[in-house]
């Protein structure tokens, strides 16, 4: 991050915002590059633990790579790029939400992108969506 964008992200709570959402999609390239093979789940859940490694979670101990497989998989019910954006507004909310209390847009950016995955969840067809963008891990049993 260059210097000038540094200090505006932090008078900015909208450049803020903007900078941790661009964190989870640059970072979900460098795996989509690292991991070609990898469906959009995977990725998020990796983007997930990049994110949780950064902020101090020790992301080798036992189990925390099933929680971010669960923590992501609403987000990987949405295809790519709407996935990404879902997970940076989350991360935002969980890590800045005096952020969106600030900037209301993102809240409500929110609850647009997820109401698929939420309507999806309440008629039961969420495994169904899911299966859409990632079609190995379905045809797996996973």
């Amino acid at each position: 991050m260059g210097f000038f964008r540094a200090l505006k992200s932090l008078v900015s709570p909208k450049a803020m915002a903007e900078e941790t959402i661009d964190a989870q999609f640059k970072t979900f390239r460098h795996f989509a590059m690292e991991y070609p093979d990898s469906e959009p789940h995977e990725l998020l859940a990796h983007v997930l633990l990049a994110r949780w490694q950064a902020r101090g979670v020790d992301v080798s101990k036992p189990g925390i790579l099933d929680k971010s497989m669960i923590d992501t998989m609403p987000f990987a019910c949405l295809p790519v790029p709407t996935c990404i954006r879902a997970l940076g507004l989350y991360v935002l909310y969980k890590e800045q939400p005096s952020v969106i209390e600030l900037c209301p847009e993102y809240g409500v950016e929110y609850e647009v992108l997820m109401r698929p995955v939420h309507e999806a969840i309440k008629n039961g067809t969420v495994n169904e969506l899911h299966a859409q963008q990632n079609p190995r891990t379905a045809d797996s049993g996973q």
